[in-house]
């Protein structure tokens, strides 16, 4: 037990927590699953199923983080994920901003689209190979989203991608925006203090904020959080080849990735 104790990653919750919730969201992903396999999903339904199976698979690997899973392990388990996904759209239109009846802009609401920047920054760390990868980046073409910060880890992978069109945010309303200002400051910078001092600035000002679908989870009677982590912030540090040291202790911030992303050669 003190091993474990040891090798946790998130102190918020003890062993048995995590432990709990990875057993009852194995138990609801099975359920999810056997409903598929009766054919209990509708078809119009369908984007969205995949979406929330996803998901939750997306859930269980965070708590496997926390809990301190190997990272080679969490690999496996994160591939397991990527080949769950067959549709070619992330959640159909429930996933995207609606302005009118039956009208919906080609930019993601901010759950989904926080959700698709934490897994393809995982696609990077955790070093899939690039048809893994390509499942992520057909998703984000075929809905049409052009995004600066999904373009930026993207291109670290697939250089010689081009972009189908500029971003559509409107700077004054978009929550996307808001809290991402300082990440987006980050990339464009040619000087690395510069941009490790905007990513410090992200992970301990803006990254845990209340219009994110995990906000205050840790706080909920029942057993909800999954952990809080920017993925995003240790892949756009990993791409721009940052000295992480002013942030590295950064409760949200997943070092082990970075380490894993920095000493290990798979393709």
């Amino acid at each position: 037990m003190d091993t474990i104790e040891m090798k946790m990653r998130d102190k918020t919750k003890n062993i048995e927590y995590f432990e709990s919730y990875i057993k009852e969201a194995n138990r609801l992903k099975e359920k999810s699953l056997q409903r598929f396999y009766n054919g209990e999903i509708p078809s119009g339904r369908l984007d969205k199923y995949e979406y929330r199976l996803v998901e939750k698979l997306f859930f269980i690997f965070c708590a496997k983080y926390c809990l301190g899973h190997e990272i080679k392990e969490l690999r496996e388990f994160y591939i397991t994920l990527i080949n769950n996904v067959k549709s070619p759209t992330w959640g159909g239109k429930s996933s995207k901003v609606c302005v009118s009846r039956d009208t919906y802009k080609d930019q993601y609401t901010v759950e989904p689209h926080n959700k698709m920047l934490s897994l393809i920054s995982l696609a990077l760390l955790l070093k899939v190979n690039a048809k893994l990868f390509s499942v992520f980046s057909d998703i984000i073409d075929h809905d049409n989203i052009s995004d600066n910060l999904y373009e930026f880890i993207l291109k670290a992978e697939f250089s010689d991608r081009k972009r189908k069109r500029p971003e559509e945010y409107d700077p004054k309303h978009s929550v996307i925006l808001k809290v991402y200002r300082n990440m987006r400051l980050a990339i464009e910078q040619t000087d690395k203090t510069e941009a490790q001092k905007l990513i410090k600035h992200f992970l301990e000002k803006d990254f845990y904020h209340k219009h994110s679908g995990f906000y205050n989870l840790h706080k909920e009677k029942f057993e909800l959080y999954y952990g809080y982590w920017s993925f995003e912030a240790a892949a756009i540090t990993c791409i721009m080849d940052l000295d992480d040291s002013s942030y590295r202790d950064n409760q949200y911030y997943p070092k082990d990735l970075v380490d894993f992303y920095r000493s290990t050669s798979l393709c």
